[in-house]
């Protein structure tokens, strides 16, 4: 049997926590490359700001099911807006990646210990199971939601259709127009900025050529901002 030192042991743990960074990195540069992703860091900075100024004394405390809930709710706001920036297999697993990442960052920041270093639960292990490694399933768990979730935003893409069974509507060019009117906004550029979107996505939403440069997400936000109704609501 192959014998390993302990320094063997700390050389392989950080070899991999290299290359784990390194793939966090690459993920999160493809992702970078969607025109949505600074109003995606934007939004994720403004919703934990609030959670932040909210917590309660008890989520300070380490390893609580107060701290849980509160690591919990900053990892879901994370999640829920990298999820836009999925729009094909590609970026998909990008998203898995980062959220890997987000995820085993948001375990020390609950627990103070590095996920990695809790044992596999074993499939026959007793119940109940120690506390640490219940946690730490819970947080797998949560990863394995949030994969589910990105699988589930491709499928929506794929063939989107609203209420009535009809293709999405594409262009909304003179509605949005009408809104810069009203607003006395100057260019499309300062429309952008008021709408948290780049200007390639404002066009893209704006006309009914070429594909789309957005998710279904993006589009719904930018509509409820500028007040529009769907025909027969």
């Amino acid at each position: 049997m192959e014998r390993y030192s302990s320094e063997d042991t700390d050389n392989r743990l950080e070899e991999a926590a290299r290359k784990r960074e390194e793939a966090f990195e690459k993920a999160l540069n493809l992702l970078e490359q969607n025109p949505d992703f600074p109003a995606v860091q934007v939004r994720i900075h403004d919703r934990q700001k609030k959670v932040e100024a909210g917590a309660s004394e008890a989520s300070r405390e380490r390893s609580s099911n107060a701290r849980l809930q509160y690591c919990f709710e900053l990892l879901n706001i994370t999640a829920e807006e990298f999820l836009a920036l999925v729009v094909d297999i590609e970026s998909h697993a990008a998203f898995t990646t980062v959220m890997a990442n987000f995820t085993s960052r948001a375990f020390v920041h609950f627990s103070g210990i590095p996920i990695d270093s809790i044992p596999a639960t074993h499939p026959f292990a007793p119940r109940p199971l120690p506390p640490l490694i219940e946690d730490r399933d819970k947080f797998s768990d949560k990863l394995r939601d949030f994969i589910a979730d990105g699988y589930r935003r491709l499928a929506s893409l794929k063939e989107p259709k609203s209420e009535s069974g009809n293709r999405v509507r594409r262009g909304f060019r003179r509605e949005i127009q009408n809104w810069i009117k009203a607003k006395g906004l100057a260019n499309l550029e300062q429309t952008a900025r008021k709408l948290g979107v780049s200007r390639s996505v404002l066009k893209s939403i704006m006309s009914d050529k070429g594909k789309p440069r957005y998710g279904p997400d993006t589009l719904e936000r930018v509509l409820k901002e500028i007040g529009y109704v769907e025909p027969g609501e």
